[in-house]
């Protein structure tokens, strides 16, 4: 079966009604549109808050580049720079 084509746009309907009607619904038809927009972003938005909030808390035990419950080992050094040698521009002009 081929596809309906519309033969007219939808706005077609209250163009055919009187002045006020035709008025009244595409006023209402737009409130619904976006209500319907806002309801669908707030939920968007719930979810992507629910989602970050479980990763987080997932994730919390994970250390970067580890898995969870690993730790460094107990000789490792951690190198300090030197701060006076790491300044940009060196201090001489």
């Amino acid at each position: 079966m081929p596809p309906v084509k519309a033969s007219r746009p939808p706005w077609a309907a209250a163009q055919q009604l009187p002045g006020p009607l035709s008025a009244d619904l595409l006023d209402a038809a737009r409130a619904a549109f976006t209500a319907g927009l806002n309801v669908v972003g707030g939920v968007g938005a719930a979810i992507f808050l629910w989602l970050a909030v479980t990763a987080a808390a997932a994730l919390r035990h994970v250390r970067a580049g580890g898995e969870a419950g690993q730790s460094a080992p107990v000789d490792a050094e951690v190198e300090t720079a030197d701060v006076e040698s790491s300044v940009v521009g060196g201090g001489d002009a």
